[in-house]
């Protein structure tokens, strides 16, 4: 089964998009509206629709929001078909079939959020209160109080509820040929205090089959080095070494430092031990390092990207023999084009899509894995 995994370039923003045996997974959807001139951001809403229309689809599987920060939602509010609102509904918008958010995005004051952050959780609101097209990756106790307030019963929800260090329901590597495994958030980090969106960000590892092999992929939202460390360990000591295993990973917030670890450093970020050993020896051969941001800077800034972590991500990248690739530097930085890699479905690992400047798609590049690991 042949399956397709792209990152878009959209400056310093997230969208993933996996095609796989027909159906179409959107995790994080931003669509900046470029601005032009020296703006060379795609228009992903133009780009998705025209997609979508020509596969005649008025649907999409599953839309994961890994949290409710802008670089991760903005333009959904226009794009998708909400069911909470009629003002959101219409010709030309996309129905979800299922929302994967986590459950600060439930739990959140909406007084916390940006005004279209208020539509998006109204909308997983709304279908959590419904009992259908939503899962929330959270400990069921998280939810009680507040599925009372709504005079629910929770444990009428229960099955809409996944906990950390579970598969998402309705895929399997046997049924559907991919399946997602949920990291976080953990059970214990919900902090009713204070918002904290990166720590809370949901975590997942898909594995996508392929022949009779498998490919992996890490998606990390924004996550912190403290909880990828965390992630790390927990699945290490809970024998999941196989669910950090990655050929693709999308390193969190953009390339910032504060994803490996708690000094930004002079030259190059040092991760901590957690963290080096998900890149450096979690990474399989050849595999390829993400970074959906902007430019990577010559001088030192204080928002990402981080040269000092791009740094470190084309080091761990060499141990591996990888590539580190830049989504607004991919193919070139005046002409940047989606990162596409394909699976190939017949045990031959994954090929990056070779994107000539003009644009024109060219033959992908030889695919750097052969078949060294089988299906567990």
């Amino acid at each position: 089964m042949q399956s397709n995994i792209r990152f878009f370039p959209i400056g310093n923003a997230d969208t993933c998009v996996i095609d796989s045996d027909g159906r179409k997974f959107v995790f994080d959807f931003a669509a900046p509206t470029p601005q032009g001139g020296d703006d060379h951001r795609i228009d992903l809403a133009k780009t998705l629709r025209a997609e979508l229309n020509k596969e005649k689809r008025d649907n999409i599987d599953v839309v994961s929001f890994s949290h409710l920060d802008t670089d991760h939602f903005a333009g959904a509010s226009e794009f998708f078909h909400l069911e909470h609102a009629a003002k959101y509904q219409g010709l030309g918008r996309f129905r979800i079939q299922e929302m994967w958010v986590p459950a600060a995005a439930i739990l959140e004051s909406k007084w916390d959020q940006s005004q279209e952050g208020r539509v998006i959780q109204a909308e997983a609101r709304h279908r959590l209160r419904e009992g259908k097209g939503i899962r929330v990756i959270s400990r069921p106790e998280a939810l009680e109080d507040w599925l009372k307030k709504q005079g629910i019963n929770p444990r009428a929800r229960r099955h809409l509820i996944v906990s950390a260090g579970n598969l998402m329901p309705g895929f399997t590597l046997k049924d559907t040929g991919i399946e997602f495994f949920a990291h976080a958030p953990f059970a214990d980090q919900r902090d009713e205090s204070e918002v904290d969106r990166n720590g809370e960000s949901s975590v997942f590892h898909v594995t996508v089959k392929d022949g009779p092999n498998e490919v992996g992929l890490l998606l990390t939202g924004d996550t912190p080095y403290d909880v990828l460390s965390r992630i790390v360990e927990t699945s290490e000591k809970a024998g999941n070494k196989h669910r950090l295993a990655w050929d693709i990973i999308k390193v969190p917030h953009h390339s910032s430092y504060s994803s490996l670890g708690p000094d930004k450093g002079k030259q190059v970020t040092k991760p901590v031990p957690g963290v080096k050993r998900l890149y450096e020896e979690y990474g399989r051969k050849a595999g390829t390092i993400v970074s959906p941001s902007k430019v990577i800077p010559d001088s030192d800034e204080t928002l990402p990207p981080h040269k000092q972590a791009a740094e470190y991500y084309k080091s761990a990248s060499k141990k591996i023999g990888g590539s580190y690739v830049v989504t607004m530097e991919h193919p070139t930085k005046q002409n940047p084009k989606p990162v596409n890699l394909k699976v190939s479905g017949r045990g031959q690992g994954v090929a990056l899509e070779k994107v000539a400047p003009s644009g024109t798609a060219a033959v992908a590049a030889t695919p750097p894995r052969a078949g060294d690991h089988t299906s567990r």
